[in-house]
């Protein structure tokens, strides 16, 4: 996640060049300690920042709606090609939204879900510690739907994810999601689908998986 400053500076270095930003906000809602870094489009004066989205994650998979804050210059281009998509999104799925958030019920549907995320990101990290001790290392963003558990022991994180997936549990190895030298390893943890009372029973199924 990007200070300040360095959203700035990033900013600048854009329109100095006149290079394009997609900036990909699929889970900025969710952030748990201190302030919301605002999102580089609301900092963007020279009209270089696509701002792209989606309600996949903060309402439904269901809705298969995602939306794009497109430069002022660049609308009429985008509405060209946008007319070109078929099948094209449901116009009345996309008007329910709009009414859902004009009227207020987004902000205060994202507000209850961080409150509950932060409650089931709470009792994951607590039972991930009962059950792994110091067999894990646990980097915990401010924000976002995930945790990373790295294994002191560093195995093979592609083949503990397939045991893991095999006791009907789903974590993500951290090595398929890395590029270039540095290949980490890890398990990348989801904590949003885990009811609080859930928790240690579900990292206990974890552990068992991973002996």
């Amino acid at each position: 996640m990007l200070s300040l400053p360095r959203r700035l500076e990033l900013l600048a270095w854009a329109a100095k060049t006149g290079a394009w930003i997609i900036e990909d906000d699929y889970d900025g809602e969710f952030r748990y300690h201190g302030r919301p870094l605002p999102a580089l489009k609301s900092l963007d004066d020279a009209g270089r920042v696509f701002y792209a989205g989606s309600f996949s994650k903060v309402l439904s998979p269901g809705l298969r709606l995602g939306y794009l804050v497109v430069p002022s210059s660049e609308l009429e281009r985008f509405q060209r090609v946008a007319e070109l998509f078929a099948p094209s999104p449901s116009l009345l799925d996309q008007m329910v939204v709009a009414d859902f958030m004009i009227e207020g019920h987004f902000a205060r549907h994202v507000k209850r879900m961080r409150k509950l995320y932060a409650e089931r990101r709470k009792a994951l990290i607590s039972a991930l510690h009962m059950f792994f001790g110091d067999e894990i290392v646990l980097d915990v963003p401010l924000g976002g739907m995930h945790v990373i558990a790295r294994f002191v022991a560093r195995e093979d994180d592609v083949a503990m994810a397939a045991r893991a997936q095999r006791a009907g549990l789903a974590p993500l190895a951290l090595s398929l999601c890395t590029a270039g030298g540095s290949r980490q390893s890890g398990l990348l943890l989801s904590f949003t689908n885990i009811p609080v009372e859930a928790a240690e029973r579900e990292v206990q199924r974890l552990h068992r998986s991973l002996r």
